[in-house]
């Protein structure tokens, strides 16, 4: 999920919450979110407590993979691409270059504007706070799921099918990952956050798509799944 706070109170508000997950002595595995980079450089998250002890944001990138009983768990980094990140980097000069084509406003000045404007359709996705997993981690995404052992389940901040949302707060690059999800034929599950109201759609390839509400304006969102041997 995302971890909120303003700077200064950035660090204070991280420790809060892991001193809170602290309580169960399992390995958390984290989602990079757009609120970590807002109060976040990516060599803090991965060198900061969120991947340290019992805590995994990162494997060298900010996504990861992992097989467990079978199962195989895949976490995304949907701000590959963001408007977030420091200007000097890749990552950002490849969002400006989105933003720049497909949104009319002047989304990466600190003029206010209205983000939505003069946008309609599949195309409401193309604003700041949303962003791109990216050729390179798709192509990842694509070599792990040929190697895993059995069904496998993603993770990703920004959900990838807008039914279970709406165009407004899907990943730019959505379509172009889901087929890669799709062509593989083993991904059971896709768990997301980000759009605060929650929702699900199953899509006609049989993959749930399952947006958890926040707790920003949800008092309890959580949820617990159990993965069978007989991979339902």
């Amino acid at each position: 999920g995302a971890l909120k706070g303003k700077k200064p109170r950035s660090k204070k508000a991280l420790d809060e919450v892991l001193e809170a997950l602290g309580a169960c002595p399992v390995t958390h595995y984290h989602c990079v979110g757009n609120h970590e980079l807002y109060n976040f450089e990516p060599d803090q998250l991965v060198e900061g407590p969120l991947n340290a002890n019992n805590h995994v944001i990162a494997s060298g990138k900010l996504y990861h993979a992992f097989v467990h009983d079978g199962w195989t768990f895949i976490v995304l980094n949907p701000y590959e691409a963001s408007s977030s990140l420091p200007k000097h980097t890749h990552g950002y000069k490849a969002a400006a270059k989105v933003l720049t084509e497909k949104n009319p406003n002047p989304v990466l000045s600190d003029e206010p504007c209205n983000f939505f404007e003069g946008l309609a359709g599949e195309g409401m996705r193309f604003v700041p706070f949303n962003g791109a997993v990216g050729e390179t981690q798709r192509k990842w995404l694509a070599e792990v799921l040929s190697k895993a052992p059995g069904p496998c389940v993603v993770f990703s901040h920004l959900p990838l099918f807008h039914e279970s949302c709406s165009w407004r707060n899907v990943a730019w690059d959505s379509p172009e990952v889901l087929e890669v999800l799709r062509e593989a034929g083993n991904v059971v599950a896709v768990v997301a956050g980000h759009s605060h109201s929650g929702g699900y759609a199953l899509d006609d390839h049989g993959i749930h798509h399952v947006v958890v509400e926040a707790t920003l304006t949800h008092e309890t969102a959580f949820g617990i799944c159990e993965c069978l041997g007989d991979g339902s």
